[in-house]
């Protein structure tokens, strides 16, 4: 820590700790319950809508900010940091993520439990107490109403515990370019993916940087871009840097599931 030498007088220093007493908290946020379930939890989010354009310290709750279809908004030049789930979370709606960073999104320390993604779009349907929600907390519920649609563009995403961006879900349609998307390197604890889209979402992935997404573990893969379960038709990539991945790029089409994965198809179309 930087010394400083000088000098207070016995009135400038009262006043000076009075100030501090009564000023308000920095950064102190409020964790609002969002009706987003998540492994049994109403997630709660530092600000539901609304535009985020300064720095969000979501530390303490599970969602940094959170959007669908009636909480709307825009993140533009900001930094949001300290969620456990999510550092943007948007379930509906049309949102915009640009020039912004977020990071340090996941467990302190990381850990290997399945969550942690610094953008999230998805379009899920009810849950059990009719909010928007994930039914079954070891996998979402694609078929929502309406639709989940953005620009991610020219973001720095890094220190993320399972992924940078995540598309999921048809009715999920994102343009995700130009971001740079840095993984924790080689770890043994999670198998993180860089950006991924996922249950037939689509979109396009161009022009962006992914590196360091490489797992050291043994039963999964951590990949730079992975396209799970979709129409390969329905995603545009191309002219994207990789550095650094345990594999780069990972397509699974819908014919692969039962046989790469043993699964089935639920009433949902998803890969179990």
């Amino acid at each position: 820590m930087r010394k400083f030498i000088g000098v207070f007088s016995s009135a400038a220093l009262l006043a000076s700790l009075l100030a501090a007493a009564t000023a308000p908290s920095v950064g102190a946020v409020t964790c609002t319950p969002t009706g987003y379930w998540r492994d049994g939890i109403n997630l709660t989010a530092a600000q539901i809508g609304g535009d985020v354009t300064v720095p969000l310290d979501a530390t303490g709750c599970n969602i940094g900010v959170y959007y669908n279809a009636t909480n709307t908004g825009n993140v533009t030049g900001a930094e949001i940091y300290g969620a456990n789930y999510f550092g943007v979370l948007v379930n509906g709606g049309n949102v915009n993520v640009t020039g912004s960073s977020i990071h340090d999104i996941g467990d302190s320390p990381l850990s290997g439990a399945q969550h942690g993604v610094a953008i999230y779009y998805a379009t899920v349907v009810a849950g059990p107490d009719g909010s928007d929600a994930d039914t079954d907390p070891d996998a979402m519920v694609c078929g929502g109403d309406g639709a989940t649609s953005g620009t991610i563009d020219g973001n720095a995403i890094f220190a993320y515990q399972k992924g940078g961006i995540v598309a999921n879900c048809a009715g999920t349609f994102v343009a995700i370019a130009d971001n740079t998307v840095t993984g924790a390197s080689s770890v043994s604890y999670i198998a993180q993916n860089g950006i991924q889209l996922g249950y037939h979402a689509a979109g396009s992935v161009t022009g962006n940087l992914i590196d360091g997404n490489s797992y050291t573990g043994s039963g999964w893969v951590a990949t730079g871009l992975l396209l799970f379960d979709v129409s390969a038709k329905d995603i545009k990539a191309s002219q994207n840097m990789y550095r650094n991945n345990q594999m780069n790029l990972v397509l699974v089409t819908d014919e692969a599931c039962p046989s790469m994965y043993g699964g089935f198809y639920d009433t949902y179309g998803l890969c179990l």
